[in-house]
């Protein structure tokens, strides 16, 4: 599994290149990072690059974070995922996802 994860993101990356400079240095080391640190928040990385086909859907990534689907009651599902948000690493991940988001928004 974790092969599939290389091979996707060097993929993005190669795609990604098109774009400038600035944006390809900075969206590989984010999206290496979080393959070594924190592979769970890749697929949000990938979703993040869908604001370069069209701006609107930039709202994809935003709502494949919220925790929908889990068979936990509602209110459990959205208190441990307010909670995890200040966990140890948690602030550099969203960080670092929100860098690209952002790069991909005003197309650096």
């Amino acid at each position: 599994m974790l092969w599939t994860g290389w091979f996707t993101s060097a993929t993005l990356i190669y795609l990604s290149q098109f774009q400038s400079l600035p944006f390809l240095l900075v969206y590989s080391g984010i999206a290496v990072f979080h393959l070594a640190k924190a592979p769970w928040n890749v697929s949000i990385l990938w979703l993040c690059l869908l604001g370069l086909i069209h701006p609107f859907l930039l709202i994809v990534p935003v709502l494949a974070k919220f925790p929908v689907g889990n068979p936990a009651p509602f209110r459990k599902t959205w208190s441990h995922a307010l909670h995890a948000i200040p966990y140890k690493m948690s602030p550099v991940y969203y960080l670092s996802m929100g860098i690209v988001w952002l790069l991909v928004l005003f197309r650096v």
